[in-house]
Parts: structure tokens; sequence; C-alpha cells
């Protein structure tokens, strides 16, 4: 039988594969970055809460350092969660692709010996 049709399902499924793949590396560097603001921003919060209580910096700028901190933590958060949508996307692709083998096997004929299939 002609299987154009599922070998073309099947190079696009592929094609997913890969760009899903792309997109965890992607995602993965994204959330190394995050992480990093994240340290730095927590840093900050830890000094400045230390410089408040000696009296060497204002309430304003502990207040500044809280907000870039929290807004640090829920990027970060929705980094990972970018993260595992790719995942998952990688995973629907593969298992695409793996139903579109199976269909083009079963679509393969093969007959048990040589001769006219009528």
């Amino acid at each position: 039988m002609d299987t154009r049709d599922i070998e073309a399902q099947l190079n696009g499924a592929n094609a997913q594969i890969r760009q899903a793949g792309k997109a965890i590396d992607e995602a993965r560097h994204n959330v190394i970055q995050l992480e990093t603001l994240e340290k730095l921003s927590q840093q900050e919060f830890e000094r400045t809460q230390n410089l408040v209580k000696q009296g060497w910096a204002t309430h304003e700028l502990f207040d500044q350092r809280t907000q870039q901190l929290n807004a640090a933590r829920a990027a970060l958060r929705a980094g990972q969660f970018r993260l595992q949508e790719a995942q998952h996307a990688f995973e629907a692709a593969t298992h695409n692709a793996g139903l579109l083998k199976i269909n083009m096997a079963d679509n393969t004929l093969a007959a048990p010996r040589e001769g006219r299939i009528q």
C-alpha cells in the first residue's frame, strides 16, 4: 500500500521532535539565567536587610529589594513551567512519531512468498 502520506506526516513529527528538543535546550538555559538572577536578588535583599537594621539603608530601598526578589522568584517559576511544557511537547511529538511508524508498518504489506498480490 502507498504510505507516502504517512511518511510525510512522520517527517513532520520528526521536525516537531527537533523543534521541541531545541525548545527544551532554550528553556533550560533560561532557567539557569533566572536562577542566577534569583540568587543575586536574594543576596541584595539580605544585604539591604542588614543595612536597614544598622540604619545605613532606607526602608524604601528594602521594599524595592523585596519586590525584586519576589519578581525574580516568580520569573524562575514561570521559566520552570516553560521547561516542563517544552518537555511535554517533546514527549507528545515522540509519541506521535512512534504512532506514525506503527501505522506505516501496518500499511506495509508483506507476502509470505514471491508473486503478485491480488
